[in-house]
């Protein structure tokens, strides 16, 4: 399995990290999808892989959210406006997928274009993760680490 993951994604936050980690270990399933697709049953596995992605991001973001709510984190509507921007980039992929879907169950060989749309969207993903990991969620982790450590000065 291809592994992205480096080290200096590490934001020193136990379950945001082990989240980052499995999105990474997903977008690696992904592109070895796109090695697959003459397969029978790649389109079973393309749409699980979607489904997987679809999930987890909702969870992670929602574990993620509560977190900067807990901590009173100052720029939490800009940071959640960058999972919005993520999650409908997302629905438009899907929608990708259905036209290809659409003329696969036609008849259609689709396997080219299926393999371009994972690679494109393993990309995408990968490359969104990395960005925002190294951009956005660095700037709540440095500060949610800060208010741990004058919380635990005061006590």
């Amino acid at each position: 399995m291809i592994n992205i993951w480096k080290q200096e994604y590490l934001l020193d936050l136990d379950t945001i990290d082990e989240q980052h980690k499995m999105f990474f270990e997903m977008t690696g399933r992904i592109v070895q999808l796109a090695e697959t697709v003459s397969e029978a049953h790649s389109v079973e596995k393309i749409i699980q892989a979607i489904g997987v992605l679809r999930t987890y991001a909702f969870l992670h973001f929602k574990t993620e959210e509560e977190l900067l709510l807990k901590y009173v984190f100052p720029g939490y509507l800009q940071h959640i406006s960058f999972h919005n921007l993520y999650l409908e980039n997302m629905i438009n992929f899907e929608k990708e997928f259905k036209v290809l879907f659409k003329k696969k169950k036609d008849g259609e060989d689709t396997n080219l274009a299926m393999a371009e749309y994972l690679t494109h969207m393993a990309d995408y993903v990968a490359n969104w993760w990395v960005e925002h990991i190294v951009k956005q969620d660095s700037v709540y982790a440095k500060f949610i680490l800060e208010q741990r450590k004058k919380k635990r000065a005061s006590v």
